[in-house]
């Protein structure tokens, strides 16, 4: 069972079948007898290292992403208001409103 589920968790095509052979290797922990598990032990840390570093790599690629897209949100508020304070206040008012709802 256990060389099976490392197997799927090498799967990065589909993160929801890697996410379900991690927990079932945690809940075949749970009751599986010290003497088998530590057989496959060195290999299951090695497989949900890689897993799990592979996530933290996505997660950093996404938030640079969002980051790159907020600080180009941020100066074009910023260039609105350098253009006109009147503008600026029009606007910001209205995206402070629209945040509330």
């Amino acid at each position: 069972m256990v060389p099976g589920l490392l197997v799927v968790l090498d799967d990065t095509a589909n993160p929801r079948v890697q996410a379900h052979a991690a927990a079932a290797l945690v809940n075949f922990s749970d009751d599986c007898p010290k003497n088998i598990l530590s057989q496959y032990l060195d290999n299951i840390l090695v497989k949900l290292e890689g897993v799990l570093a592979s996530k933290l790599r996505e997660v950093k690629t996404s938030l640079a992403i969002f980051n790159n897209r907020e600080s180009k949100l941020n100066f074009g508020i910023g260039l609105q208001a350098f253009l006109g304070i009147k503008r600026f206040v029009k606007c910001h008012c209205g995206i402070c409103l629209d945040a509330g709802k």
